[in-house]
């Protein structure tokens, strides 16, 4: 196959995992990776889903693209970990998924709110007025993520101080961590780490990888599978430190109008995780690092 010049390397390595780990299943639109191929319908987490659901037989999943939740394949088809796990929730409830694309986080909150879809895999970054706005239950912790060349040997933002970094502009959240870990160097009595800034995701990682810059810094989730596809030049890791103040995690959400419907996707999600699904989906992208131990519905309100 040949790619054109232009071809990010992130898009690179979309294509090489749709390649290379060929999908087990399949639906329209779609298709699911080998861990969630498989997932057998439980008696009675499907006894908890909603009697209309029940009825139809099928749960409207809204996502949108994002590295490495929705991502394309060269057949136009999504996948994903996202498309993973939303569809290996609906089978453990005994349904059926339906699963579009929504483009963005703006739209697919509009899209669970409208009643177009039961279910809106997000990741949604959680907070109190998110809890307000709909019904959370978090998958993923949400961290940095540091991007550096395969062979060295970093474990530790502060590993860091000093040396050469590269970001997105205009990244607020990584442009805060930057700040973070300067002051977190300068607590240390170390050398406050050089910044560049670049167009996009693709450029910090040529940066990198051409030695103009020590690592990347981006969502651990991305960082975590870039790394993966790449995984004889790249290296990462998730920086789960208090100097970000990590403790912050994203989920997915449901309609405020649909609590039975909440119940009975942490019913699932229990399930997959007792079962060893929901760690082998992350093991497929490489975010073994990034599951979370405990489920509950809005955990920051305290439940329904």
């Amino acid at each position: 196959m040949q790619f054109s010049t232009r071809t990010s390397l992130l898009a690179l390595a979309c294509t090489t995992f749709a390649l290379g780990a060929m999908p087990a299943g399949a639906a329209e639109g779609y298709v699911v990776g080998e861990a969630a191929s498989a997932i057998a319908a439980d008696p009675a987490v499907a006894e908890l889903v909603p009697q209309a659901i029940r009825d139809a037989g099928v749960l409207r999943i809204s996502v949108y693209g994002n590295t490495p939740y929705t991502m394309t394949n060269e057949s136009s088809q999504l996948f994903g970990a996202v498309i993973d796990l939303g569809s290996a929730i609906a089978a453990t409830m005994g349904l059926d998924a339906v699963i579009e694309d929504n483009s963005s986080v703006a739209a697919s909150r509009v899209a669970i709110e409208s009643g177009r879809y039961e279910l809106g895999m997000g990741p949604f970054l959680d907070s109190a007025a998110t809890e307000e706005q709909f019904n959370i239950i978090n998958w993923i912790k949400v961290t940095p993520g540091f991007v550096f060349r395969a062979g060295e040997t970093y474990s530790d933002p502060l590993d860091f101080c000093g040396k050469s970094l590269a970001i997105v502009s205009g990244s607020v959240p990584v442009e805060r961590n930057m700040e973070a870990l300067k002051a977190g160097c300068a607590a240390a009595g170390k050398a406050e780490p050089i910044v560049n800034a670049y167009g996009d995701q693709n450029a910090t990682i040529v940066a990198v990888l051409s030695g103009r810059n020590d690592t990347t810094v981006m969502g651990s989730a991305s960082a975590l599978y870039v790394a993966s596809t790449q995984s004889d030049r790249l290296a990462a890791f998730s920086a789960e430190t208090d100097i970000f103040q990590v403790g912050v995690f994203s989920g997915m959400g449901m309609s405020k109008q649909n609590p039975e419907l909440a119940t009975a996707v942490l019913a699932a999600m229990e399930k997959l995780a007792a079962d060893g699904a929901y760690e082998a989906i992350f093991d497929a992208y490489g975010l073994a690092d990034l599951l979370v131990e405990d489920f509950a519905i809005n955990p920051i309100r305290g439940g329904l």
